[in-house]
């Protein structure tokens, strides 16, 4: 973390805790589209924050598209809440 914080012009942190790194890895990835994805990991994602609601559990999953539901013969199901 403090390599990315050096080149970005910042000091270094002395600690840093599991809330510290997203926030870090937030500014760091921004654009990136893996904030979604983090979020989940880190158990985060169905919490309100900035201009988002509380999310329902069902959207930690994906939607499998139709096209693949359809194609796989019944062997796949959509994933609950879609």
């Amino acid at each position: 973390v403090n390599a990315l914080r050096d080149r970005a012009g910042v000091g270094p942190l002395t600690s840093i805790d599991a809330d510290g790194f997203l926030a870090e890895r937030g500014k760091e990835m921004f654009q990136e589209s893996s904030r979604r994805t983090d979020l989940i990991r880190f158990g985060k994602f169905q919490d309100s924050w900035w201009e988002k609601t509380n999310a329902d559990s069902f959207r930690n999953l994906m939607p499998i598209p139709i096209a693949q539901i359809n194609a796989s013969n019944g062997t796949l199901t959509q994933n609950p809440g879609y």
